[in-house]
């Protein structure tokens, strides 16, 4: 099978950067080619198209990522020349029900399209709330009439779709590319050593890697070290850039709340170091408001740490509360507590949800296995493609 992959987006990647753990596409891509199948990927490529190769397994063999041209509009891209891409391929995976490329491709080849989608409603997402009505006014009768096929990031972008009457859709979830979180892991850096000499000393690190904004609740990890760390030996690491006028109202609050000391910041670390951190920390934290996925917990559970998150994209696929993590409410900080409390002073319990977390993203969470959902989803459309002809 031959299968091209798009991303839909004008932002440009730069995979030859060598932090390209967070790129779904080449994951997926690199699986597909690894089962045998013709996989390749199209990123914008700004005001340059250019190809270049990635390799996908020992062997040295690669597959071809185009950087394309293309028109930018709403952070959307048509691309130019795809349509002499799309005609060597099989099958079309493209990123986003709400992606204009995605419209397109439902209607000049809709017999081989196939769209990977994970937004979901959230009353806290009210930008896209807004445009939304005036997307399905645009897509919906496409996507309708050509009776596409859809793959979702998890059930709740799946719910989001099906209340638009759509049909064909499957939740496949999101990998993880182990080849790069394990295979480049490194334990030598500085922040690492400080981290490990501070376990040594007797504290137990609370974990959040991501974005700081508004989004991902940063003030709430700051009220839970605020109330536990002068009860026992604790600290609250956070890893991660962002927004510099939330950021700086995220520092203001730690002060307010008198926990600087309690807090260890760090805004960058190469994703290499991030095995060591997440083995060093001990419990993992993500009280975000909305997340489509969130690739921290996929990384955090793969590494046997115990996650305490709210609903959104991956702990609706992935986590069992109570079993391997918990999925609690971020408004009730008493609760959080109550749980981290459990967790680092019973290493027992902690010891079994981790095992647990990291055997249900090494069993259904990597693109590997992933990548045989996708192939079924392919088949089905392209037997169908048989059936109407």
């Amino acid at each position: 099978m031959k299968i091209l992959i798009t991303k839909n987006t004008s932002s440009i990647v730069n995979v030859e950067q060598g932090n390209s753990y967070n790129h779904q596409e080449i994951g997926l891509a690199k699986a597909l080619n690894r089962a045998g199948h013709q996989c390749d990927v199209v990123y914008y490529g700004g005001k340059k198209a250019r190809t270049i190769k990635i390799g996908y397994n020992e062997k040295g063999e690669v597959f071809s990522l185009y950087y394309l041209r293309g028109i930018g509009f709403l952070k959307n891209v048509f691309y130019f020349g795809m349509g002499k891409i799309a005609k060597q391929y099989d099958i079309i995976h493209s990123i986003g029900y709400d992606n204009f490329q995605s419209w397109k491709f439902a209607r000049c080849c809709p017999e081989k399209l196939v769209i990977y989608h994970g937004t979901y409603y959230s009353p806290f997402n009210v930008r896209y709330n807004q445009k939304t009505p005036y997307i399905d006014w645009l897509f919906l009768s496409a996507y309708k009439r050509n009776n596409i096929y859809f793959c979702t990031k998890s059930h709740l972008s799946e719910d989001f779709l099906r209340l638009k009457g759509l049909h064909n859709i499957t939740s496949i979830g999101v990998g993880i590319d182990l080849g790069i979180i394990v295979n480049k892991a490194d334990d030598t850096n500085e922040f690492v050593k400080e981290l490990q000499n501070i376990k040594a000393n007797g504290y137990k690190l609370l974990l959040y890697i991501g974005r700081i904004e508004p989004r991902r609740n940063i003030k709430y990890l700051i009220d839970i070290i605020s109330n536990c760390y002068q009860k026992c030996k604790i600290k609250l690491v956070v890893i991660g850039k962002g927004n510099d006028p939330y950021k700086q109202e995220c520092f203001e609050y730690i002060d307010s709340k008198h926990v600087r000391e309690a807090i260890l910041y760090r805004e960058y670390l190469d994703q290499k170091y991030l095995k060591a951190i997440y083995q060093t920390c001990d419990v993992f934290l993500l009280p975000t408001y909305y997340d489509i996925y969130g690739m921290v917990l996929l990384e955090a559970m793969y590494f046997g740490k115990p996650v305490l998150t709210t609903l959104n994209g991956g702990s609706d696929m992935m986590i069992k509360d109570g079993e391997n993590g918990f999925v609690l409410e971020n408004n009730d900080v008493d609760k959080w507590l109550e749980k981290i409390y459990d967790l680092i002073n019973d290493k027992k319990k902690s010891t079994l949800i981790g095992e647990k977390a990291h055997t249900t993203i090494l069993e259904s969470f990597t693109w590997d296995v992933l990548s045989k959902k996708f192939l079924e989803i392919y088949q089905m459309r392209l037997d169908k493609m048989s059936v109407s002809v």
